[in-house]
């Protein structure tokens, strides 16, 4: 052997019959040996570390509610402003209401005549109609209500 050069051996793993290498029993007992370490490492990681989590953790008393202080109650308010509606005119409050009454009855008809009534096909898909419609009734329900609110 030359000075500085590394003895070499002539070790030779055990094959089974067919030429592959066998399985060592060596190697089944390091894996179980490593999984044992890191079983120990957690196990005292966790002992060690449970304490200063559960001192961490709040405790039931913190949790409840606190109870607040009682409140004085039994102020004087202001009345209160009157309702905007309450200052129109009768006949503005009665078009109002009637516009709002003759649009939504036209859509209601509409909207029964549109689905189960005896619509043709397209009758029912043009905008333009609609618009018209809610209009034309809105104003006529407005007329309606504006002269009911004088009148009374």
């Amino acid at each position: 052997m030359a000075r500085g050069q590394l003895p070499t051996s002539n070790f030779q793993p055990p094959r089974s019959s067919n030429g592959a290498p066998t399985r060592r029993l060596g190697v089944r007992r390091w894996k179980l040996g490593v999984f044992l370490r890191h079983l120990i490492i957690c196990a005292l990681l966790i002992a060690l570390a449970a304490p200063f989590a559960h001192a961490q953790s709040p405790t039931v008393a913190s949790l409840q509610a606190p109870i607040p202080p009682r409140l004085k109650i039994n102020y004087a308010w202001a009345s209160p402003p009157p309702v905007v509606a309450a200052a129109l005119h009768p006949a503005a409050k009665g078009a109002a209401i009637g516009a709002g009454a003759g649009a939504a009855t036209f859509a209601a008809f509409g909207l029964f005549y549109c689905t189960v009534g005896p619509n043709e096909v397209g009758e029912c898909s043009n905008g333009g109609m609609w618009t018209r419609g809610l209009l034309v009734w809105g104003a006529v329900g407005a007329g309606v209500g504006a002269l009911i609110g004088v009148l009374r």
